[in-house]
C-alpha cells in the first residue's frame, strides 16, 4: 500500500535532472568494487565512470565509495542503498525487455468492431476461421458512423472498424479490404424485366435504400441523387436484408454494394444484375488506432479480418485483393 502511495506521490521534477546512468554505475561499482573493473564492465572510459560518481557523491550528500589501495570499499549509505538500487534496475530491464504476447488459441477476449455496413460480408467467413484456432476469442460487431469511428478509436471503445469512413487524422491508419460496385436486385415475378432494368426502367421504378441517417435515400441514394439522378424512393430501412426481403412482396428495386448483392439476393429468389447507373463508392477500409499498431492481439484480428476478405475473393465475389495504403488516415 506505501508503494502504491509512493508511485502516486513521484515528484517528477525533482527526479527530471537524475540521469538513470549513475544508478547504472553505482551498481556497477557495488559488483566490481574498482572503476577499472566497472567502466569495462560497462564499456565506458574511466573518466567517464569517476564523472558519475562524482556526481552520486553530490547528489547523495556522501562519499560512497573510499579508495582502499586498489579496492573501492562501500560507505554505510552505499550498503543500504545497493539492494533497492539493484531493484530499480532489474525492474527497469524486465519492463524494457518485457514481450506483449497473446495466444489466441487461449484467450477468451471479446474484440470490439465497427462497421458502416459491411458485416455481412465479413463476419461470417470471420467466424468461420476463428472457431477451430481460437475457441474463446469473441466478437462483438455493431454499426458505427462517420462521426462517432474516431473518437471510439481514440477511447478504446472499438478495436477496428470497417467501413467507407472519409479520412481522419494521422492517428490511425488502414488498409484498403476492396473497391464496392452497385448492383439491383428485384423479384421477377413482380417487375417485368426478362433482358434486366435498363437506365429509363431503373429511373422510372420505385426503390428501397438502406438508410442508417434521417434521410430516406441513404448514403447510396444520396450519392445518386448528387449525380443528378432523381429517383422514386418509396422506403428506408437500417439493413439491406430488410431491404431484400421487401422486394419480394412489393415491385422495388434494391440498390445495393455487388458483393452482398451476390451472396444474399438468391436466398430471396430476387434477379441481380449490375446497376444502370454509374457511381464511384469509396473503398472499405480496415480501420485502427496508430496506438494499437504492434500490439499482437490488434494484429492477430486485423491479419483474420484481411483473410477473410481474401477468402471472399476466392469465392468469386468481387473483391480484389487486400492492400496495404501507403498514406495513414
Amino acid at each position: 500500500m506505501q508503494t502504491v502511495e509512493m508511485m502516486k506521490n513521484i515528484n517528477h521534477f525533482n527526479l527530471r535532472s537524475f540521469d538513470l546512468n549513475l544508478l547504472i554505475a553505482f551498481d556497477a561499482l557495488m559488483k566490481d568494487r574498482s572503476v577499472t573493473k566497472a567502466a569495462g564492465r560497462l564499456k565506458v572510459q574511466q573518466p567517464a565512470l569517476s564523472h558519475h560518481l562524482s556526481s552520486l557523491r553530490v547528489l547523495l550528500d556522501d562519499e560512497l565509495f573510499i579508495r582502499v589501495g586498489n579496492y573501492m570499499q562501500p560507505t554505510a549509505k552505499a550498503e543500504a542503498l545497493a539492494d533497492g538500487v539493484a531493484q530499480i534496475l532489474a525492474g527497469a530491464q524486465a519492463l524494457i525487455l518485457a514481450q506483449d504476447t497473446f495466444d489466441p488459441s487461449t484467450s477468451d477476449r471479446i474484440f470490439q468492431m465497427g462497421f458502416s455496413c459491411e458485416e455481412l460480408l465479413i463476419l461470417p467467413e470471420l467466424s468461420e476461421r476463428v472457431q477451430d484456432g481460437a475457441p474463446g476469442i469473441r466478437f462483438m460487431a455493431r454499426r458505427v458512423g462517420s462521426a462517432e469511428v474516431g473518437g471510439e478509436l481514440d477511447n478504446g471503445e472499438l478495436d477496428v472498424a470497417v467501413g467507407c469512413y472519409p479520412p481522419a487524422t494521422a492517428r490511425y491508419e488502414h488498409v484498403q479490404l476492396f473497391e464496392q460496385q452497385l448492383a439491383c436486385c428485384y423479384s421477377p415475378d413482380l417487375i417485368e424485366a426478362p433482358d434486366g432494368i435498363d437506365l429509363a426502367a431503373y429511373l422510372s421504378a420505385r426503390h428501397v435504400f438502406v438508410s442508417q441517417q434521417d434521410d430516406i435515400q441513404g448514403c447510396i441514394g444520396s450519392m445518386l441523387t448528387d449525380a443528378g439522378h432523381r429517383l422514386n424512393i418509396v422506403l428506408g430501412v437500417p439493413e439491406y436484408l430488410t431491404a431484400l426481403a421487401a422486394a419480394v412482396s412489393s415491385p422495388l428495386v434494391v440498390t445495393l454494394p455487388l458483393p452482398i448483392a451476390r451472396r444474399y439476393a438468391s436466398f430471396f429468389n430476387l434477379r441481380t444484375q449490375q446497376a444502370p447507373v454509374k457511381l464511384n463508392l469509396p473503398p472499405v477500409s480496415l480501420i485502427w488506432a496508430k496506438r494499437s499498431s504492434s500490439e499482437p492481439a490488434s494484429t492477430w484480428l486485423r491479419d483474420q479480418i484481411i483473410a477473410a476478405c481474401a477468402k471472399r475473393n476466392d469465392s468469386h465475389l468481387p473483391f480484389p485483393k487486400p492492400r496495404r495504403l501507403e498514406m495513414s488516415i
